[in-house]
């Protein structure tokens, strides 16, 4: 049986970077009438930062599950954010390729050598952006060019270096289908210029990425945020003469179930959530426009996760970069998921901790296997890259799982080859009723024209969307 909740004049479903900005800047406006509802226990959605480990006092340490870093600081956001609340100190700048590169023999690489193709590879990934600046039409993957400008440089040496340059170069390959998201052969190499990088390196946060969302809560009321709420149904159907409110149906975890209405509704759940809305035809009554759903079944949504292991000494001086053999496309991502490894890191603060970086299909599959399993093969890698048999089994592993946890169903956007810029433009467009008013908004990292896949992305969108409804109420007291 439902019971009928209080209307707001905003209600804002979900609860991570994009949800959270979208109500504190909303509040910072004037529109104080603002509830979040959030599925999960906690703020914070693709950001979530745990205790796991101990720090060389003692104390306990964090990990990050989700977002790991701040992309750039030019003109990012979160950035300037984060600086301004002081959650930088001390100032921390990641090094991507930090370590050395060791190969399935257990040989450690030409470090030297591998500094200079990392040096190549970089000058590679900005050359991808000619042909979304220029207009160049091309039908290749971001595979298929790296592939061409790889084969092409490590040609140049010897071929005694070019062996182990081309081990490297299958390390670098896994590193960037992490960084993008999925797997090379999936992306398009035409959009990807698209994408607006942002100078100033990427910068760690000593206390934690939860920490920035919480900040943005400082100006909410204890009730602004209502966890535990899974919103089943949105009922945005204008058809009927007037314009009526947003109903929106909530499932809590008693079981009980509640009807909100409001005059606006932010979405911000992520492009998972919204292609399985769009194959079940369900959260949305009526579906959405077409030409929305055909945008989101178009868009790619990455898997990516993380594995953390903790030892109760640490066997490592650095980072194990893993330059894998073979041809990076010839990898069965289910039957040699690991071979998607491409790195175990130190983890900044936390001396005692590994994190495996998994991506594509390979990191989907890790999610289902058991915990042994997982620790088992880390530990195979981990001796036959080292050429050291004592390498421990881990006292404790922890892993990410944003694939198949039905909140995020993946982990974030990217340009496959059937999607266009047009499409985050289509996501992003409200719905409106018949007077002009928008009534259920769009944001997140998918819907953002230039950051996609990133919380700066998330932020800005969030923001947006609150812009927008705070120009909306100006205009009409005009």
């Amino acid at each position: 049986m439902s019971t009928s909740g209080p209307h707001h004049k905003v209600l804002v479903l979900g609860a991570g970077i994009a949800g959270v900005t979208s109500a504190h800047y909303l509040k910072e406006n004037g529109i104080t009438d603002v509830i979040v509802l959030e599925a999960s226990q906690r703020i914070g959605g693709r950001i979530h930062t745990v205790e796991f480990g101990k720090k060389a006092s003692g104390e306990k340490a964090i990990v990050e599950l989700g977002a790991n870093w701040i992309h750039g600081r030019a003109h990012n956001p979160v950035y300037k954010w984060a600086l301004e609340k002081g959650l930088l100190e001390p100032f921390v700048l990641l090094d991507r390729m930090e370590g050395h590169y060791y190969t399935e023999e257990g040989k450690r690489l030409n470090k030297e050598l591998g500094n200079k193709l990392w040096e190549k590879f970089l000058t590679f990934e900005e050359e991808t952006g000619i042909y979304f600046d220029q207009n160049i039409q091309t039908s290749s993957t971001i595979a298929d060019f790296f592939r061409e400008r790889l084969d092409a440089y490590i040609a140049q040496f010897p071929p005694e270096d070019g062996v182990e340059l081309r081990l490297m170069a299958n390390t670098m390959l896994n590193y960037l289908g992490f960084h993008i998201g999925d797997n090379l052969n999936l992306m398009s190499l035409q959009y990807d210029g698209s994408y607006e990088d942002i100078p100033g390196g990427d910068v760690k946060i000593p206390r934690g990425f939860s920490e920035v969302v919480k900040t943005f809560t400082n100006n909410f009321d204890v009730d602004t945020v209502k966890l535990g709420t899974t919103v089943t149904h949105i009922d945005w159907d204008q058809s009927k003469q007037g314009s009526g409110p947003v109903k929106v149906c909530c499932s809590l975890i008693g079981g009980e179930q509640i009807i909100y209405t409001c005059d606006h509704l932010i979405v911000t759940c992520s492009l998972g959530v919204l292609k399985k809305a769009v194959e079940d035809n369900s959260l949305f009554k009526p579906q959405l426009p077409v030409d929305k759903q055909m945008s989101i079944n178009k868009m790619g949504f990455g898997k990516v996760n993380k594995i953390f292991l903790y030892y109760d000494k640490p066997f490592w001086k650095s980072s194990v970069k893993l330059a894998w053999s073979g041809e990076y496309s010839n990898v069965d991502e289910k039957s040699e998921w690991y071979k998607r490894i491409f790195s175990f890191d130190v983890v900044m603060d936390n001396p005692t901790v590994l994190v495996a970086w998994i991506s594509s299909s390979a990191a989907l599959h890790m999610e289902q296997l058991p915990e042994a399993e997982v620790s088992k093969s880390c530990t195979t890698i981990l001796r036959q890259f080292l050429n050291n048999p004592d390498v421990p089994e881990p006292t404790s592993i922890l892993r990410s799982s944003w694939c198949c946890n039905p909140l995020t169903l993946g982990s974030y956007s990217y340009f496959n080859m059937d999607s266009t810029p047009s499409d985050i433009t289509t996501l992003s467009e409200p719905l409106y009723n018949m007077d002009g008013k928008p009534i259920v908004l769009f944001a997140g990292e998918a819907t953002h024209p230039r950051w996609n896949s990133t919380t700066h992305g998330a932020l800005d969108s969030g923001k947006r969307e609150a812009d927008r409804l705070t120009k909306y109420y100006k205009s009409s007291e005009k």
